[in-house]
């Protein structure tokens, strides 16, 4: 019986022991497998931080240290959560700077290795959508109404699948004002299909932007 019992409190202990380290240090480890530019593209898709506080995302955004698509992803992560923005160039005028460099090969936004499907055309879209999610959509056709016809005819297919996404009967009538002028005939394949965010994040946020 003492035996059993001694047996007994020692599995008691390794359970608790695993068990601790399941609860301690697991998540530590699960956290630290993703990369801080997916958790911010996630806290953009959900609307809420993922694995990261407010406080962490505000300072990856104002950091001179941090690359350009993590500090939009920053940026757009603190405009979805409804939190001031940095005292810095404001989010309109990122968005405006974006698309005056959005060009078809992706330069000079070169992709992340923990998001390389992700660059100028997925960042604008990505900064459309935290525009729309914070209630700012209107901000976002104003802005996207400036570039519809300038730049290159990729620029304006992006712009507007971006302003499809974005839905609203002032968007679309830009849209219909665009095709009017027979301008949509001179762009590449499918210019007004919705383009999307990166495949490898949930396809739910590809629909909540396009729906």
């Amino acid at each position: 019986m003492k035996f059993s019992a001694a047996r007994g409190l020692r599995l008691t202990l390794a359970f608790a022991v695993v068990d601790l380290f399941i609860s301690l240090f697991l998540p530590i480890r699960l956290a630290a497998q993703e990369a801080l530019p997916r958790r911010l593209l996630r806290t953009v898709q959900i609307g809420v931080p993922q694995d990261i506080t407010v406080k962490e995302i505000r300072e990856v955004a104002e950091s001179n240290d941090t690359d350009y698509t993590t500090a939009i992803l920053a940026r757009s992560a603190l405009l979805v959560l409804q939190q001031s923005e940095p005292e810095s160039i404001s989010y309109d005028e990122l968005l405006d700077g974006l698309l005056n460099h959005l060009v078809s090969d992706g330069t000079p936004f070169q992709p992340l290795s923990s998001l390389p499907g992700f660059r100028g055309k997925e960042t604008l879209m990505t900064m459309v959508y935290a525009m729309v999610m914070s209630g700012n959509q209107e901000r976002a056709v104003d802005i996207l109404e400036k570039h519809a016809l300038t730049g290159s005819r990729y620029k304006q297919a992006v712009v507007l699948s971006a302003l499809r996404n974005v839905g609203t009967p002032r968007a679309i009538s830009i849209i219909q004002q665009y095709a009017e002028k027979g301008l949509d005939r001179n762009l590449p394949d499918n210019p007004h299909r919705p383009a999307s965010l990166p495949q490898d994040c949930d396809p739910a946020l590809s629909r909540r932007i396009a729906g």
